[in-house]
């Protein structure tokens, strides 16, 4: 390997699935951590992870090529769990580099062009949560909102672990107690609506979010073309600036749609900024409107698609960015169902 492309945060690929099955075997992990750069990777893995701000849920398809015999049956059953990181091998971390964590819904199996075996495991996240679940249980009087969120979380059939909630926005009190029963995904989004806020399910649990895009904060990321000079670091919060870019960026009705090198930083809800990047119009025709460009190129992430390859060319995230004005007009109209 050259000075040069070690030096490359971005070079080499590196990978890690993790599969833990429920019939008691052991978890199977499958990477091309720690093998030898001049040997191919003792397996292929495709992936395609979609992680969507407002949806119910997220959603992964992973598939694995010619696994033995014994081991397809292990993972060939739904509910296993699943944990899939993905980067680069100058700095990459199983934690830090996860892109997706749930469990399998469908596993499929299949032969194609006579010689590959293909398992594919459909996989998502909080299903068992933020779905099929179900509530029965009491607040009391005077009790904030945030306290009812997780006395809802609590008193479920299966407890729903939280990840963030932001208390600030949840102080108002219940005026009298108040019964639940049925689907506790609906008293929550209830709850969230009336303060504004943005209810998923992620890798790590519930999240109630403030739905706020200010449109003059430091962004999170900048993303450039490669190969410029002239970019500085300060122009966001973390004094990152990624020159990842792929191609040209693409206006939509909500903003813009772009393409960088995989990047398992980048989550829903960050604000992140295109810089020194020409962005491809859409064509205007009468009764149509497209979005509004941010003139600051300021968009927050909507959502979030993992795509790759370990022995092709895909290595790439796909990024839905929406403008200041697209964001503002739905956030004051309600969060799109799904």
């Amino acid at each position: 390997m050259s000075a040069v492309a070690s030096a490359n945060p971005f070079f080499g690929r590196a990978w890690s699935l993790s599969i833990d099955p429920l019939n008691g075997q052991p978890a199977i992990q499958i990477t091309n951590v720690g093998i030898p750069s001049d040997e191919k990777d003792a397996l292929k893995v495709v992936f395609s992870v979609d992680r969507v701000y407002w949806q119910e849920l997220w959603w992964a398809e992973i598939s694995i090529y010619n696994l033995a015999g014994s081991t397809e049956s292990n993972i060939l059953q739904p509910g296993a769990n699943v944990s899939l990181s993905a980067g680069y091998q100058k700095s990459f971390d199983v934690n830090t580099n996860r892109i997706f964590q749930g469990s399998v819904f469908q596993p499929m199996w299949e032969r194609r062009d006579v010689v590959d075996y293909i398992v594919t495991l459909r996989c998502v996240v909080g299903l068992e949560y933020w779905v099929q679940n179900f509530v029965s249980g009491t607040s009391n009087a005077m009790v904030t909102q945030a306290n009812v969120v997780r006395q809802i979380a609590s008193q479920c059939r299966n407890t729903i672990p939280i990840d963030q909630l932001e208390e600030s926005s949840l102080q108002q009190k219940l005026p009298r107690s108040k019964s639940y029963y049925g689907r506790p995904r609906d008293y929550i989004e209830q709850i969230a609506t009336t303060n504004s806020m943005v209810s998923h399910f992620g890798f790590n649990g519930l999240n109630l979010t403030n739905r706020q895009f200010d449109p003059t904060t430091t962004p999170k990321v900048v993303y450039a073309p490669p190969y410029l000079t002239n970019i500085p670091n300060s122009q966001s919060s973390s004094g990152i600036t990624k020159q990842t870019l792929i191609g040209t960026p693409q206006q939509t009705a909500q903003g813009v749609n772009f393409k960088v090198l995989l990047d398992a930083d980048v989550q829903t809800g960050d604000i992140v900024k295109l810089d020194v990047s020409t962005i491809r119009q859409t064509p205007l025709y009468p009764g149509t409107r497209p979005g509004i460009l941010d003139q600051n190129g300021l968009y927050i992430v909507g959502a979030v698609r993992h795509s790759g390859d370990t022995r092709g060319n895909d290595w790439h995230t796909e990024i839905t960015g929406l403008s200041y004005s697209f964001w503002y007009s739905f956030t004051r109209r309600g969060i799109p169902t799904q």
